[in-house]
């Protein structure tokens, strides 16, 4: 099962994204800053992070920045709107990818599908 750490500090949104990831066999958590959230990611094992690129300590993009000093689990930004200049700034900071935030199951499985590795796949640290 995929452990998702959804760092969104909408909590209807966050609601829907734990909602529709764990129809999909994921586990998901929530941080609503991005503060928390990296320090969650710092502590626990992930196999994916959804960040909102608009928090309210900081923006998605410096966030990211700062997890690429610890860790390589993937980073998908989400944003209402992506701009081509906001997903490139992305990229550029360490996402793996930069998407319009979606609510739709089968976006979100195709994001989920493409960063976490089937469950044949997964290798545990020992």
């Amino acid at each position: 099962m995929p452990s998702i750490l959804v760092i969104e500090d909408s909590e209807e949104t966050a609601f829907i994204l734990t909602h529709l990831l764990e129809s999909l066999g994921c586990s998901a958590i929530v941080m609503p800053t991005a503060t928390q959230g990296l320090a969650e990611l710092e502590t626990a094992l992930f196999d994916l992070v959804l960040m909102d690129l608009r928090l309210p300590d900081m923006d998605g993009i410096t966030a990211t920045q700062m997890a690429r000093k610890f860790t390589k689990v993937p980073i998908v930004g989400l944003s209402a709107d992506v701009s081509p200049t906001q997903k490139a700034r992305g990229l550029a900071a360490g996402m793996n990818d930069v998407q319009e935030k979606t609510l739709a199951r089968e976006d979100l499985q195709a994001i989920v599908s493409r960063f976490t590795p089937a469950p044949d796949k997964i290798v545990y640290n020992a």
